[in-house]
């Protein structure tokens, strides 16, 4: 897989902040060099602690996704981090991947146990000491709509501090649908969830088994290692 005007050494920058905060945040990456960005609408899941401190709960949230050279990204968050030190207020959280993580993840995993493809069943199995020596890892479900609350429920019960919810359509065919064995609807729902490296495997492991994704083609859900992650001020 490709993107045209990248490589594997390009990086990814991404930020989940309050409902207004994407557009100001963009304005600031673009100071910083950035060439452009995709705004997304999404919706807070988390209850108290640490995500609740930085208004990451049940609430619109705005998402934003830039992509661009190390030395560019690095850049763009230099710039978002001095946010935190010129406001008293954290409105929310920012993180970067290698894009070769993004288009190569540490994990597939189908959500109800079943491999996602050949490849990613042979995708190797990362020792428990790299796991725990990563700060977080990003966990990315996709799921038939309706079902990311439970999802993000499971994966509370087994250390996920929070996620981000987004609205979202499949677009497999028919054809898709019947090769795979799966029960395919066009919409879809995608929760991301940051977690800590020593709790990740908990995570997807809780997923897998619960109750309401046990069916088959309930979802897909992959997993990477973040580079970077801190808070953003208000802008």
């Amino acid at each position: 897989m490709s993107l045209t005007g990248t490589s594997s050494s390009d990086k990814l920058i991404c930020a989940i902040s309050g409902h207004g905060q994407g557009e100001r945040l963009m304005r600031r990456a673009r100071e910083a060099g950035a060439r452009g960005g995709t705004l997304l609408p999404g919706r807070g899941t988390a209850a108290g602690g640490l995500l609740g401190l930085l208004c990451l709960g049940d609430q619109e949230k705005d998402i934003l996704i830039i992509l661009g050279s190390a030395e560019q990204i690095r850049e763009v968050a230099r710039v978002w981090r001095a946010t935190r030190s010129e406001s008293r207020t954290a409105v929310g959280i920012s993180f970067s991947l290698d894009l070769e993580a993004v288009l190569r993840p540490q994990r597939g995993f189908a959500v109800d146990a079943r491999p996602l493809t050949p490849a990613a069943a042979s995708m190797p199995e990362t020792p428990m000491s790299e796991q725990q020596a990563t700060s977080y890892d990003l966990i990315c479900l996709i799921v038939n709509a309706g079902f990311a609350d439970d999802a993000m429920a499971a994966a509370r019960k087994a250390g996920a501090p929070g996620g981000t919810i987004l609205k979202a359509r499949g677009t497999a065919s028919g054809e898709d649908a019947q090769f795979f064995g799966l029960t395919l609807f066009p919409e879809k729902e995608v929760l991301l969830m940051l977690v800590p490296g020593d709790k990740a495997e908990a995570v997807r492991q809780a997923v897998k088994e619960a109750d309401c994704l046990k069916n088959p083609g309930m979802g897909i859900a992959f997993s990477a290692s973040v580079d970077d992650f801190f808070s953003l001020g208000k802008i």
